[in-house]
């Protein structure tokens, strides 16, 4: 395998791979701020060598189990039952992001629209030549999860449908706060909780003492490709007493994003403006159109 082509692939491997990891753990697959220290040792992915047949590589890389990397993690009370097993790696959860892939998912809590668009990237190597890759468990010798041509066209297909974020406001009783991932959940007024993450760190001591409250949050509604909530990335809250309940209810995007495929369509001479320039539907004379048209004054 040519250096540049390994590079390309071990290149775009790490940022995929971090993304699910933080997508299986926090709800969205990119954050700013400092890294959290459990989240550094879980993405802690080394490459540790490649074996080649002549006609397929294996490339071997070492990476922790959660239960190890995140031990404080685990120890708190689970919040959302989606939260991987001890056991796992980020492999394990990329795999999972690309099994709900495989079956064209569009309810997934496993990817979000920046996480759809890291994997259509993957498409330059796979031109270049990497027909698929595949992914395999060294301790529990598991088949895995591939990322193929078929793939990458999914992920594009869903990102496209993908209703763009936009700004939401909701009410909710704060039900529980996940202090080492930023984010709590919220519980509507029908009973139905939606998870919320908040963008500035510093603002999560102010959050505790609303514990159990209703409380007013603000910020951008992240949605799925079928147009359902999945996040609320919080920017501001406040007391919510006394607020109108019509803010309890789970945000709906502003519009469905646009499909490509459908806006944008190669012209021939047999269609689009081509099909009609120079042509008149009639069957007057340019005389007859003119002498209608005087009449017109």
């Amino acid at each position: 395998m040519p250096p540049g082509y390994l590079g390309s692939i071990l290149d775009r491997i790490g940022p995929l791979v971090s993304g699910a990891v933080l997508m299986a753990f926090e709800g969205r697959s990119a954050s700013r701020g400092r890294k959290q220290k459990w989240f550094e040792a879980a993405t802690d992915i080394r490459f540790v060598g490649v074996d080649s047949d002549g006609t397929d590589s294996l490339l071997r890389f070492e990476n922790p189990c959660f239960g190890e990397a995140a031990r404080d993690l685990y120890r708190q009370k689970e919040l959302w039952v989606t939260k991987p097993p001890e056991i796992y790696t980020a492999f394990d959860v990329f795999d999972d992001l690309l099994a709900d892939l495989s079956a064209k998912n569009e309810e997934s809590d496993r990817y979000d629209n920046k996480l759809l668009e890291r994997v259509s990237k993957f498409e330059k190597p796979i031109k270049a030549g990497l027909e698929v890759l595949s992914f395999e468990n060294g301790q529990r010798n598991q088949n895995r999860a591939v990322l193929n041509q078929a793939i990458v066209d999914v992920s594009r297909r869903l990102s496209n449908q993908t209703p763009q974020p936009s700004r939401v406001r909701v009410l909710g009783r704060l039900d529980m706060v996940r202090y080492s991932t930023l984010s709590f959940g919220l519980i509507l007024e029908n009973g139905h909780e939606i998870r919320g993450v908040l963008v500035n760190e510093n603002s999560l001591d102010k959050l505790k003492p609303l514990m159990n409250k209703q409380i007013l949050v603000e910020g951008k509604g992240v949605f799925r490709p079928s147009g359902r909530l999945l996040r609320v990335d919080v920017e501001a809250f406040r007391d919510g007493t006394g607020e109108n309940s019509i803010w309890s209810q789970e945000p709906t995007p502003i519009e469905q994003a646009s499909q490509k495929k459908d806006t944008h369509k190669t012209q021939t001479s047999m269609s689009g403006v081509s099909a009609f320039f120079g042509t008149w539907p009639g069957d007057e004379s340019e005389e007859d159109l003119l002498s209608a048209v005087r009449e017109l004054d």
